[in-house]
């Protein structure tokens, strides 16, 4: 969610929270443009009040995991995310969330699980695929990298973390 002016944004959320009786989905949206601006505490202050709402809400606990893991907080991130996924087993960005959680934390396995359903579901998401073929490299699955970026390159042959990865799984293939 991008938006040209987010403190003008901010202002309307505000005026909208306050005039509205049911605010909930624009505490949400100000919380989400809060952790796109890393001001984190504003973001917190709006889900707490959510949470005082609505406790088990899957929307409120993705924001809670996201703002975690942006906090680099990646057990209670992995831990709201885990409660998105007990009520909506198919929610791609938790599930995206997940795998790069678990990658945070060296959990080379946990991260395959997720990412791999990840970009099963969602083939076309670059983001996934570089981060997937991360966690390939990491487990010296150099091929399987190496098929997980081909088609990144193709798209976007000028991203240059997506060529350093592709790079790093040919060298150690012995292709140059």
């Amino acid at each position: 969610m991008l938006f040209r002016s987010p403190e003008k944004a901010i202002a309307a959320y505000a005026k909208a929270i306050e005039n509205r009786f049911y605010n909930a989905a624009d505490l949400l949206k100000r919380a989400f443009l809060f952790i796109q601006l890393q001001r984190y505490k504003e973001a917190q202050s709006d889900l707490d009040i959510l949470k005082a709402k609505l406790p088990d809400s899957p929307d409120i606990n993705y924001a809670q995991g996201v703002l975690y893991f942006f906090q680099k907080r990646f057990s209670e991130a992995q831990e709201s995310l885990e409660l998105v996924l007990e009520g909506n087993h198919d929610e791609m960005l938790a599930i995206f969330y997940l795998g790069a959680t678990h990658f945070m934390q060296n959990n080379n396995e946990q991260a395959k699980e997720y990412l791999s359903r990840f970009v099963t579901v969602v083939p076309g998401y670059i983001p996934g695929r570089k981060l997937f073929a991360q966690v390939k490299l990491r487990d010296q699955e150099y091929a399987e990298a190496e098929a997980l970026l081909r088609p990144v390159v193709r798209s976007a042959p000028e991203d240059v973390f997506a060529l350093n990865i592709l790079a790093n799984a040919l060298i150690e293939q012995g292709k140059t």
